[in-house]
């Protein structure tokens, strides 16, 4: 019997030596109290409308119908796994939750930390998941402000448009960690992870200022080049329970074209120049990433009066980590965008990964489309070194919209044009 506790012993502190984890917390049960600032709402078919949503949250929050029981978490590195389950008031049965994923920083703050989960136990939706320390950064759903550690579970239940909201008491366990000493080596954050509800509803207002503000402006590339600027400007506006978020998106179109006969270079490029999100509120800057996103990106450019591609380039800068792959299209007849006259683009590469050179002499026009760009700088150019002298004519296409949004998706068109020396 002596030897069997030995080996049981032994066992139990191998097992302990593998697991390596920072935080680690078990049997932990939060509940609802209506004297408490924590929050526990659940919501039942929740509108997509923006003003319909945050009434109906309002009103499910005055009810104690759902209790969530954590019953572990470990970290392990910027590694999370959550386990609990959700019971809900005359409802027998007990949903499980496993939560996994990783820890992100967010760029404005060190006392927040969001995660990017999914429901191992495919139950639940993770809308939001958040460990947060007092930040003002913190998006709440019930409208709180907490003056401790909270953990926050923002889950929808798989296949319907019902809702938990729950802002708990970071156990202490955990808040005994120094979680936010170690947030400088945790990877970035994704927008939406911190901007919840734009994954769940549409804006209540959108504002797409196709702003026709094309300017000649000196090119730091220098004199021999110029540069047109067109700079679209976006905005799309949240409220929810006594806060409204907006996020801007400033969205350049630019025409680069010889300043002098020494160079035949013609560059077309669409960028996601500058983008923020604001509690207006209180006028601070709770980000300087959107969930916002600029897909369906379309250029097109064609010469006229006798110059003619002879070598094009397509690329771009795509900082989310996925590959970026673009269509290409050429044309080899003589055709002007936007003037009623169609071009017949003939694909040359379906999906080419950025960059892409075609050494195609003689092409009068050419056409790529691109994925989306996410991050402030992502951008997609086509450059080409023609021949002989006329005007360039640029068209600019993309969609700008949320994640979630139906009604917010936004198609903008937009030409310049220069002479080609």
């Amino acid at each position: 019997m002596k030897r069997i506790y030995v080996l049981l012993l032994s066992l139990i502190l191998l097992i302990s030596l593998a697991t390596t984890s920072f935080a680690s917390i078990a049997d932990s049960e939060n509940q609802l109290d209506l004297n408490s600032s924590d929050a526990i709402v659940y919501v039942e078919n929740l509108s997509s409308e923006n003003n319909i949503a945050e009434n109906q949250f309002i009103s499910a929050s005055k009810y104690n119908s759902v209790k969530v029981k954590i019953a572990n978490v470990d970290i392990h590195s910027s590694l999370m796994n959550l386990s609990g389950e959700v019971s809900i008031k005359g409802n027998m049965k007990k949903i499980p939750f496993i939560l996994e994923g990783e820890l992100k920083k967010i760029d404005t703050s060190n006392d927040i930390i969001v995660g990017e989960l999914v429901d191992k136990s495919d139950n639940f939706e993770v809308i939001h998941f958040s460990i947060n320390n007092n930040s003002d950064k913190f998006l709440s759903a019930s409208g709180n402000k907490y003056n401790y550690e909270t953990i926050n579970i923002y889950l929808q239940f798989k296949g319907t448009r019902d809702f938990i909201f729950a802002e708990l008491k970071l156990p202490n366990n955990l808040a005994n960690t120094n979680l936010f000493e170690r947030t400088e080596s945790l990877k970035l954050f994704n927008a939406a992870d911190l901007f919840w509800y734009a994954k769940i509803i549409n804006p209540s207002k959108v504002n797409t200022n196709n702003q026709d503000n094309a300017s000649d402006l000196a090119s730091t590339r220098g004199a021999s080049i110029q540069s047109k600027i067109d700079q679209d400007y976006h905005t799309f506006t949240y409220n929810w329970v006594g806060e409204q978020y907006t996020e801007y998106v400033y969205v350049n179109n630019i025409l680069e074209y010889p300043g002098d006969a020494s160079d035949f270079r013609a560059t077309a490029i669409i960028k996601k120049y500058y983008s923020w999100t604001k509690n207006d509120r209180t006028g601070s800057i709770v980000s300087y990433n959107t969930t916002a996103e600029v897909s369906n990106l379309k250029i097109e450019m064609s010469f006229t009066n006798g110059a003619r591609i002879d070598y094009l380039f397509v690329g771009g800068r795509h900082s989310s980590g996925s590959t970026f792959k673009a269509s290409i299209g050429v044309s080899f007849s003589t055709a002007i965008p936007g003037v009623g006259i169609s071009l017949n683009y003939q694909p040359l590469t379906t999906t080419t990964i950025y960059p892409v050179h075609i050494n195609a002499p003689s092409l009068s026009a050419a056409r790529a489309n691109g994925e989306f760009l996410l991050s402030n700088d992502d951008h997609m150019l086509v450059r080409s070194e023609y021949s002989g002298s006329g005007m360039v004519y640029a068209k600019y296409t993309y969609t700008i919209g949320t994640p979630f949004s139906s009604n917010g998706s936004v198609t903008i068109t937009t030409q310049l044009n220069a002479e080609a020396l």
